[in-house]
């Protein structure tokens, strides 16, 4: 995924994984949209980054 996604921006990010059936939900791409971001953000964002824009994460290991 990673080499797929780096390059994204932020809407292109949110297509890709609007098509990989992740179970996210709209609000989680308000999320996306509000902290700008982008693919490679997205790949070098940490879970309690995630966490402190307001993304509820399942505790342990995230596949």
């Amino acid at each position: 995924m990673s080499d797929v996604v780096k390059d994204f921006n932020t809407e292109e990010l949110i297509e890709y994984l609007k098509k990989k059936n992740l179970k996210l939900e709209e609000s989680h791409f308000e999320i996306l949209r509000k902290e700008e971001i982008s693919g490679l953000a997205f790949l070098d964002t940490t879970k309690d980054e995630f966490r402190s824009y307001g993304l509820k994460l399942p505790e342990g290991n995230v596949a």
